[in-house]
């Protein structure tokens, strides 16, 4: 017996926002941090590639945010079936 969900398409939704977090951060997000992390420890820093990466950084962050707003959005749908 199977018992089908109402609206099945939130639940698809939400995975697909969470993978999506998921590459962004292992990604994006996590290279830009030990990339950054290993450029500082350099006896000379280049500060003009810090300064690309942490935008990148911020604006991705900024997106990943967003996206949790989007599955806090998707969750409470799907509880109030």
């Amino acid at each position: 017996m199977s018992i089908p969900y109402p609206q099945h398409w939130w639940l698809v939704a939400s995975f697909l926002v969470v993978g999506v977090m998921a590459i962004i951060a292992y990604g994006v997000l996590e290279p830009a941090n030990i990339t950054v992390l290993l450029e500082i420890h350099k006896p000379n820093p280049n500060g003009a590639l810090i300064g690309r990466l942490m935008q990148r950084f911020i604006a991705t962050a900024g997106i990943t945010g967003c996206m949790q707003v989007a599955t806090l959005i998707i969750m409470s749908r799907i509880t109030t079936w």
